[in-house]
């Protein structure tokens, strides 16, 4: 589970659940719309965060080949790159969250 908090008032506002195995990375992006979760269960899971409500709910869910690391997402919402044994850059962009390309190294 990844629980947000509210530092004005120290309390859970939102939790999100989805993850079968330990969450080891996220990454908020720069216009607070869209949270990344990445996990052990070899999963990334994107979660559209923008209502103001509390609100929030998963909008995708990408598999790979083994447990994934840790996640960043471009300053300018194009990329979002995750790590396990290679890293996968994913298109932001438009939506879909395409595999863009694996890195080895």
């Amino acid at each position: 589970k990844i629980h947000v908090v509210s530092l004005s008032t120290s309390t859970i506002t939102n939790t999100f659940e989805g993850h079968t195995e330990e969450v080891n990375d996220l990454a908020v992006s720069p216009n607070g719309k869209t949270l990344i979760s990445v996990s052990s269960d070899s999963s990334a899971r994107i979660w559209d965060i923008s209502n103001e409500g509390g609100g929030g709910k998963e909008v995708k869910v990408i598999k790979e080949d083994s447990w994934i690391d840790s996640v960043t997402i471009s300053p300018d919402l194009t990329y979002f790159c995750s790590t396990s044994k290679m890293i996968h850059v994913y298109n932001m962009k438009n939506g879909d969250y395409e595999l863009l390309t694996k890195l080895e190294g």
